[in-house]
């Protein structure tokens, strides 16, 4: 709904047809009510008094407040109604506005909004489940103010302009419009408070825990009840959704329940055998290598893998990938041949079987 900005005589509280006297008593009896020395100097009294100051000045200068009458009447006519029947049409149709708004009620509570919120789930955590912790920043009820807005609610004056009802009554079709002078709130806010300005509500900030459930997917909507804005008026607060993006692993890679994980071994691990450090969904592990392994073998760990839909977990398999040194310096090369005329023609486990069918294939062309 649009703010009206009153007329000097809605800020003074007074009939158009006001003499002098009667405006400048009125005057003198808001001073006392909105004077900034009596709040401390807020800007908000200090506001509120300068536009009735300036009413004032406007309607105790002859010049000016004709020129204020002639506008006035050009916008709202009917706050010029002289006689009787004129000011009967005006009561019958500010009674049947009010009629149809219904009698002025407290305001309704009203639910908070809802908060979506784009959340990086990680890898492990959306696979086997468990809780994340997500901030959020929206708008709550005031504390400091408990909501009223006002460091002292009980010093604020009823708006004399709307007559408390946040609401003025204006043109030929009596529409309603906020009033201007009390933001619509019914009473005027001498001092506001320091928290949250006048508005009775103010940002924070805060974590939110948020279930994620097992094989969670990429783009589920988690629901946490109650976790949004607070609601208005004792209205109940609304929901986090929390809108789920799935972050990729680095190391581990889903292949249908099994988690796989490409493992480099340097020739010496391969042929020795040790442990080395792995990564798995639960953190780092140690992992032990049995002497020998070769490229392309898969080192299984069973029931470490993604949870099944009917209960378990499939495994963890590490697939051996020999790595082959970056340095080709003469040291690598002599070290290179010396181990191969140390293991022999015979000694290798896959090369001799490889060259070997093919040249039965050579031989069968």
């Amino acid at each position: 709904m649009r703010l009206h900005r009153p007329d000097a005589y809605r800020l003074l509280g007074v009939s158009p047809r006001a003499h002098a006297e009667t405006i400048r008593e009125r005057y003198l009896a808001l001073s006392r009510i909105y004077h900034p020395d009596r709040a401390g100097g807020s800007t908000s009294a200090t506001e509120a008094f300068q536009q009735i100051s300036g009413a004032y000045k406007t309607l105790s200068d002859a010049a000016e407040r004709e020129k204020h009458d002639r506008e006035l009447g050009m916008r709202d006519p009917l706050r010029f109604a002289e006689d009787t029947a004129a000011e009967r049409a005006v009561h019958v149709l500010d009674q049947a506005a009010s009629n149809l708004r219904g009698r002025r009620r407290l305001p309704a509570a009203k639910t908070g909004r809802d908060l979506r919120v784009k959340v990086a789930v990680p890898f492990a955590r959306a696979l086997l489940g468990g809780e994340l912790p997500v901030s959020v920043e929206y708008e709550s009820h005031c504390d400091r103010c408990d909501g009223s807005g006002s460091e002292r609610a009980s010093d604020d004056p009823s708006c004399h302009v709307c007559d408390g009802h946040g609401q003025l009554r204006v043109g030929l079709r009596r529409e309603s419009r906020q009033c201007a002078f009390c933001a619509g709130r019914g009473r005027v806010i001498l001092r506001p408070c320091l928290d949250c300005g006048g508005e009775g509500r103010r940002k924070v900030q805060r974590t939110v825990q948020v279930a994620v459930p097992v094989r969670c997917r990429d783009g589920a909507l988690l629901r946490v009840r109650g976790a949004g804005e607070h609601g208005q008026h004792g209205g109940k607060p609304g929901d986090l959704v929390a809108d789920v993006r799935l972050g990729a692993d680095p190391l581990l890679t889903l292949d249908g329940d099994d988690i796989v994980c490409a493992l480099p071994l340097s020739l010496a691990e391969a042929v020795l055998g040790g442990s080395v450090d792995v990564p798995s969904l639960e953190g780092i592990e140690r992992l032990r290598i049995p002497a020998p392994v070769s490229s392309g073998q898969e080192l299984r760990v069973p029931g470490r893998g993604a949870p099944r839909g009917k209960g378990g977990r499939g495994d963890l398999r590490y697939r051996v990938e020999i790595d082959v040194p970056a340095a080709t310096g003469s040291q690598v090369r002599a070290a290179v041949l010396a181990l191969e005329d140390a293991v022999g023609a015979e000694g290798w486990r896959r090369r001799g079987a490889f060259r070997a069918a093919v040249a039965r294939r050579r031989e069968e062309r």
